[in-house]
């Protein structure tokens, strides 16, 4: 149960009512959530009463320092860098193909500013096979309007799964495509439904997030002893042995 849920429970406890055609009005959930034709409300009920999501073994992260939206494709397109030595001047062509909907809040092919960078399949993209895996730097300043980013911008392209076939896959999917000047091209694929306990994040995976974010206010022998802390906080008889690795100190 999320605190929403249980907010509307105790609201509906003490009288509170609300329009019985929330969710099918021509203006409500389900018209917003993905258009009245492509949803199905029957399972709104499907599994009601099993596992809850507070009782989930783990919870979420956000792996990059940009909209969730953008992941899958950042990850299709690490997973071409990691496998190919490609120089960003011998590429043609980048083709994204994600959920329908994913791109209406990511469709940004020339962000205007560290914001639109963020919400931009397209920079998100590019910059992990400019830098690798994005980070927080990144998004922040004029660091999207760098020659190479806008070199590759020009030659990206979108698209959505068609929805026959989107039906098939989950809706945070995403494929990339790069094709070279010489001809040859190289296809990589991420289904992954986000980082949560299913697919949790590695060890190595934690550091990164958690060093990138760290980055700013700690050196980074203090981010590691930091790190550590947290991550056997289970085993801390005070929790100021924690907290005491978080206190800012001067550089």
């Amino acid at each position: 149960m999320t605190p929403a849920s249980l907010m509307a429970a105790l609201m509906v406890s003490r009288g509170y009512t609300a329009n019985p055609d929330a969710l099918e009005h021509k203006q409500g959930f389900l018209a917003a959530f993905d258009g009245l034709d492509h949803v199905r409300p029957e399972r709104l009920l499907q599994d009601l009463g099993g596992l809850l999501e507070i009782e989930q073994p783990m919870f979420g992260l956000k792996q990059f320092a940009c909209c969730g939206s953008t992941h899958n494709a950042v990850m299709a397109m690490l997973e071409i860098r990691e496998r190919h030595d490609i120089s960003i001047e011998d590429v043609s062509g980048i083709a994204i193909t994600a959920h329908r909907r994913r791109l209406p809040h990511t469709h940004n092919p020339f962000p205007a500013t560290p914001l639109q960078a963020k919400f931009s399949i397209q920079y998100a993209t590019a910059r992990a096979l400019i830098s690798g895996p994005p980070r927080i730097e990144h998004f922040e300043g004029s660091s999207f309007k760098d020659s190479d980013a806008v070199a590759l911008l020009h030659k990206i392209t979108t698209s959505a799964y068609p929805f026959v076939t989107d039906e098939l896959i989950n809706e945070m999917a995403a494929e990339v495509l790069v094709t070279l000047n010489d001809g040859k091209s190289y296809t990589g694929q991420s289904h992954a439904l986000g980082r949560g306990p299913a697919n949790p994040m590695s060890h190595s995976e934690l550091w990164d997030k958690f060093s990138d974010c760290a980055r700013g206010v700690m050196q980074e022998d203090q981010a590691r002893d930091a790190f550590q802390a947290l991550n056997e906080i289970a085993r801390a008889s005070r929790i100021s042995d924690v907290t005491e690795h978080l206190v800012r100190r001067s550089f």
